[in-house]
């Protein structure tokens, strides 16, 4: 067979030459580029990060603030206790100041409870379940009201077992709509209705929270209120071993969601808070809003690999393939994975 001429030869050389030249500059220049873009990506998702931890820190710390400010406000005589009117008007003040709180509650140890709930930028809602003539009233001991009241918790046992209460022995249900009124600075009842409704405030689970952790706040479980996601800072108000009430502050997690959607837009990736069982908190994608259809009161935060979205799925495997284990994340850690269905590649960063 003929040997290649030297014009063949000569082709070949420069092609493999070529080749080498690209090979040397390519790989590198790729590996060097990757890494330049791992870098920036972790400055950016570091500045997420620092942005975020302070803008929730802030609407925690804001939750228990109002919760203590209702606290000294009560203490020291500035609102009393048995004042429905003078609570309201504290509590819709507070609320109207603190956009990321949902309501603020206080329930008594008679069972009576008043709250302020906000329905929107401008409206709100004044509820009171009212058993005995004062609010909040306590019977003297060996006196009728005080008889009454402990057949009351009987029969609190009675309902919380089989939902049955006499028609006869339930609390006025009084319910207000409340807008401000700009034009003289005070807050204005559009609506009010009365009936009969069930409400015993110690069997509520913010009571119950309170009263087991005394002179602490604690935080409740996650329930539905007006089908958004919540959870209640709840503190028990009053010395001994009988507090006279509970104060709860409420936090809606679409709220948080709302402050994430302001750090990050959904082309430039998603921010998102898992607690340590892998479950979603709040997301700074609107689609994944924290929220339930319905009036349902059962609630619970959707699980990582539950959610069918693309993004939150690559990064529930991502974290299974570095065998991350959220509760016990000491630091921040950055890796990348490949979304298999459009071939796209995303960074991954999580931080405690």
């Amino acid at each position: 067979m003929p040997s290649p001429g030297l014009k063949l030869k000569l082709i070949s050389a420069t092609l493999i030459t070529i080749g080498a030249i690209a090979a040397t500059v390519h790989f590198p220049w790729v590996f060097t580029s990757r890494r330049n873009i791992r870098q920036v990506v972790g400055e950016l998702h570091q500045q997420s990060f620092l942005s975020a931890q302070h803008d929730v820190a802030e609407v925690l710390d804001n939750t228990t603030a109002v919760q203590h400010m209702i606290d000294s406000s009560l203490k020291s005589g500035l609102v009393n206790l048995d004042s429905p009117a003078a609570q309201s008007q504290l509590y819709l003040n507070l609320l109207s100041g603190y956009d990321s709180i949902a309501a603020i509650k206080i329930g008594f140890a008679n069972g009576d409870f008043l709250g302020v709930q906000r329905l929107s930028n401008d409206r709100y809602r004044v509820e009171r379940y009212q058993w005995d003539g004062t609010l909040g009233e306590q019977g003297a001991p060996n006196s009728d009201l005080a008889n009454r009241q402990t057949q009351r918790r009987q029969q609190a046992a009675v309902f919380e077992a089989a939902q049955t209460w006499p028609e006869a022995e339930r609390p006025t249900h009084i319910t207000q709509t409340v807008v401000f009124n700009n034009a003289d600075n005070t807050w204005q009842v559009i609506s009010e209705t009365e009936d009969q409704g069930i409400l015993y405030a110690p069997l509520q689970p913010d009571y119950k929270a309170a009263i087991a952790s005394p002179n602490q706040s604690v935080w409740t479980q996650v329930y539905a209120l007006e089908s958004q996601l919540s959870i209640d800072s709840a503190i028990a108000y009053g010395g001994g071993d009988t507090p006279q009430a509970v104060i709860s502050v409420t936090l809606s997690l679409q709220r948080i969601s709302d402050y994430l959607a302001k750090l990050r837009k959904p082309e430039e990736g998603l921010l998102f808070i898992l607690d340590a069982q892998d479950r979603l908190v709040a997301s700074s994608d609107p689609d994944l809003a924290v929220t339930l259809p319905g009036a349902s009161s059962e609630a619970d935060l959707v699980a990582l690999p539950a959610i069918d979205q693309a993004r939150l799925q690559t990064a529930h495997q991502a974290l299974q393939a570095n065998n991350v284990i959220l509760q016990d994340l000491t630091g921040l850690q950055e890796f990348s994975r490949s979304y298999m269905v459009t071939w796209q590649r995303f960074f991954i960063v999580v931080c405690p």
